[in-house]
């Protein structure tokens, strides 16, 4: 998704303009949250996740210029100034669109991800995509969907059935693969050897250092 023109205008006006860190949060289920760390008798366990914004045009214009640095940290574009996003879980939160020939994924900003590079699986069951959008984990409602989509004739749990809602898909005897829209060949989901962030390689909680 192209960041707004105004908003590269204001890039370039005012290049220097020190970035945010800390007040915006991305919550599991894909909703921007802000964050008040000013306000009187603010605790970062108890009130750091935020109070969720709920005004839709400011939705869409965080949703519009929303990205990522060569670290890994995700930042929304606000005009020249960079705000570094704290996220609970990942960078993007998928939401299935199924078609006749697969799955296609979306995004919590709308965008559809043309290209799925890779599935895999954490240690919490978390079901996990790479695409040319970036990472990003599927929203945990929508797991049974996602079931809709296996390949049966993987044998996915090791028995003579396909596999069912109730199932889960970080069993060692999994096997799985998920017919995504656009692949020839349904895509191997494979566990992680380590957390998401450190496999694909982006910040949960970026500060000033980075």
């Amino acid at each position: 998704m192209a960041m707004d023109e105004r908003v590269l205008q204001a890039k370039a006006r005012w290049p220097n303009v020190p970035a945010a860190w800390g007040w915006l949060y991305l919550d599991r289920r894909g909703a921007w949250r802000l964050v008040d760390r000013g306000a009187p008798g603010f605790d970062p366990i108890r009130d750091g996740r935020g109070d969720p914004i709920r005004h839709e045009a400011l939705i869409d214009f965080i949703a519009r210029n929303y990205s990522c640095s060569e670290d890994g940290s995700w930042f929304f574009q606000n005009g020249p100034q960079r705000v570094f996003v704290d996220l609970e879980l990942a960078p993007n939160i998928w939401r299935l669109a199924p078609q006749p020939d697969g799955v296609v994924l979306v995004a919590h900003t709308g965008e559809i991800a043309s290209r799925v590079d890779r599935l895999g699986v954490d240690s919490d069951g978390v079901v996990w995509a790479q695409t040319d959008l970036g990472p990003g984990a599927i929203d945990d409602r929508q797991l049974a969907a996602l079931l809709d989509q296996v390949d049966a004739e993987d044998d996915p749990i090791g028995g003579d059935d396909p596999m069912e809602v109730g199932d889960t898909f970080d069993s060692p005897r999994s096997a799985v693969r998920v017919r995504f829209r656009g692949h020839s060949e349904p895509l191997p989901l494979t566990p992680f050897t380590q957390s998401a962030a450190l496999e694909f390689g982006f910040e949960r909680q970026p500060r000033e250092s980075t």
